[in-house]
């Protein structure tokens, strides 16, 4: 008899805790959803540019009801979908951290489709596979369920961001893509051989990175041997031009915009340089005010004590503060814009206030100003001449792009 009573308040008890642990787990969450909805209305200009209000409201409202039902993962997921309808590429919700588990693989979206470019050590031998499915499901599904999470303002947004989302196997848990086992499973394809591959959730992935490059001995293109870098040039006193990419809107430790916009001067001003390449198809964005306070001038001084042309080119990821970017160098004669459309609209929200949601502590980041910079109102940057990116390309080592644009300067020469 006393044996039974001690099990009975073993699991009374229980259930107390348990009640009392999933209604705190919902007011928290409650708490989360209010603390981001009060901050969307009171920062972002025109959150229902796209969406309705009612609409949206009714979508909160609704997660708010099913919570109970649900774990962290679904309604982080469930919160990913509602704030991507808002259809802004800078208002969104980072909702899985840093130490997520990851694919040990680095995609791309290529014209021929998703590819592993980048690898561990100890997965290296697929590098250079085509992407089918993971675990059964097709990757044409899964982009598709991928695309409902994301802020997608035009396609190449889709390829910029799905490879991102797609390593990170919290949110392929949340979709039903992938269970909560110790392995995963893709399917993968070689040289038009379609085989397994099994990755084990308890594997470091801390190891050293091997590139497509390293793999198989390839010579990388100059053009992505320094994309961490925020800028960088490299004359060619043959060609008589000069390419310089601006990666990033931003000083470093080392060097300032500032310094760096006089040594380019002073280069431009010494040597016989009849074409500049600009290369902005990795620029993410940041102080759009650098480029037209220190690069744009110099610039502007060559082509009218010199002449010479202009090459710009953009991608998918050209984005952000790089539109001004874009639209000062349109101001300039003979400028020639080659590449992919940008990931972005040219007219977008911006200028991002951030914030930590105080429960769960995702990052929720909003726009708070409208920039139109643009007189066509455009879902993306369109350069005149659009080069799509291949595997064949990549794989080869040759950047299409690049060598496009070089040879057309060379002519000008």
């Amino acid at each position: 008899m006393k044996k039974k009573y001690i099990i009975f308040l073993l699991i009374f008890t229980c259930n107390l805790f348990c009640r009392e642990f999933f209604s705190n787990h919902t007011i928290q969450w409650e708490k989360d959803i209010s603390f981001f909805e009060k901050n969307l209305f009171k920062t972002h200009p025109n959150p229902f540019f796209k969406f309705s209000k009612d609409a949206f409201q009714k979508d909160l409202k609704d997660l708010k009801k099913k919570l109970s039902n649900l774990n962290d993962k679904e309604i982080r997921i469930e919160l990913m979908k509602i704030v991507s309808q808002i259809g802004d590429a800078h208002t969104a919700i980072f909702v899985f951290p840093n130490q997520s588990f990851c694919l040990p693989f680095q995609f791309y979206w290529f014209e021929e489709g998703l590819f592993i470019i980048n690898s561990t050590e100890k997965y290296q031998d697929n590098i250079g596979a085509k992407l089918i499915a993971i675990e059964g499901v097709p990757i044409e599904v899964i982009v598709k369920k991928l695309s409902l999470l994301i802020p997608l303002e035009n396609e190449y947004g889709i390829r910029n961001f799905i490879p991102r989302y797609l390593k990170v196997v919290d949110i392929l848990d949340a979709l039903k893509i992938t269970s909560d086992s110790n392995s995963i499973k893709l399917e993968i394809q070689k040289e038009k051989k379609n085989s397994y591959i099994t990755i084990s959730r308890v594997d470091n992935y801390n190891e050293k990175s091997v590139s497509v490059y390293d793999k198989f001995m390839i010579k990388t293109p100059l053009s992505y041997r320094f994309i961490e870098k925020n800028f960088w040039y490299c004359f060619f006193p043959k060609d008589h031009l000069l390419y310089f990419q601006y990666n990033k809107c931003q000083d470093t430790p080392q060097k300032s915009c500032k310094n760096f916009a006089l040594e380019l001067s002073r280069v431009l001003q010494k040597e016989e340089i009849s074409s500049i390449i600009l290369d902005i198809r990795f620029n993410s964005g940041g102080s759009s005010l650098l480029f037209s306070r220190y690069f744009l001038p110099v610039i502007k001084k060559h082509i009218k004590k010199k002449g010479g042309r202009v090459f710009l080119l953009t991608g998918r990821k050209t984005f952000s503060s790089s539109m001004w970017i874009i639209k000062d160098l349109l101001k300039i004669t003979n400028v020639t814009t080659i590449g992919e459309p940008t990931a972005n609209k040219p007219n977008h929200f911006g200028e991002i206030k951030k914030y930590q949601l105080p429960y769960s502590k995702n990052i929720f980041t909003c726009s708070s100003k409208y920039f139109h910079i643009f007189s066509n109102d455009t879902d993306a940057f369109y350069p005149q001449i659009i080069i799509p990116v291949t595997w064949s390309d990549y794989f080869s080592g040759i950047d299409k792009t690049f060598d496009f644009a070089f040879e057309k300067a060379k002519k000008n020469s």
